[in-house]
Order: C-alpha cells, then structure tokens, then sequence
C-alpha cells in the first residue's frame, strides 16, 4: 500500500452511500452523479510524522518511518448553504509517493 485513508462523511446528506465500492469509485464523482452535491472548497493540512502502531503493519513500513499526514474538512453545497460533508485523514508512505497539486473548480 502507499497510502491508509479514512473519511468520514456527513451521512445525513448521502443516505446509503456506504452501498458504493470506494474502492472502484472516486467519492467526490458519487456525490456529484448520485447526489447532486458538489464539492465547492477543502481545507487541507499537511504534516510529516512518525508512523506508529497498525499504521505500520497497514503500510508495511517499520516503527518511527516518516509518513506524510494528510488531514482536512471538504465542504459542499447543499440546497444553498455551503456546509461541511466530510472530514479526511490519510497517510502516505514518503518513498512511495510525490505530490503535483494543481486544483481548479
């Protein structure tokens, strides 16, 4: 694996989306198609950390090897208001991964 990811979704707006296969599906492209919810803005942290505990079973990496930590809220529009709908963490193995961020909406 390179990466461990857990989100956490505001199930009151997406009633039964733990039916899809995240694992095939982007979530931002089920929201939009399935739910007519469109991502509108994210806020995003990052910060490098030791991987500790199942983290490192999970990656296959060793105790204390640093890890990029992502962490962020993503917000949408719904029926008007811009509100929070999910809430992100993931880890990603350093060795493993480059990042090129270019985001346009």
């Amino acid at each position: 694996a390179v990466n461990v990811s857990e989100a956490i979704i505001n199930a009151q707006f997406f009633p039964e989306i733990e039916h899809f296969d995240f694992a095939n599906e982007s979530l931002y492209k089920v929201m939009e198609s399935y739910y007519n919810v469109r991502v509108q803005k994210a806020t995003r942290y990052i910060e490098a950390v030791a991987a500790q505990g199942e983290l490192t079973e999970h990656l296959a990496i060793p105790e204390n090897y640093p890890v990029l930590l992502f962490q962020g809220i993503t917000c949408a529009d719904i029926r008007g208001k811009v509100v929070p709908v999910e809430t992100f963490t993931t880890y990603y193995k350093t060795d493993k991964i480059k990042f090129y961020i270019d985001q346009t909406r």
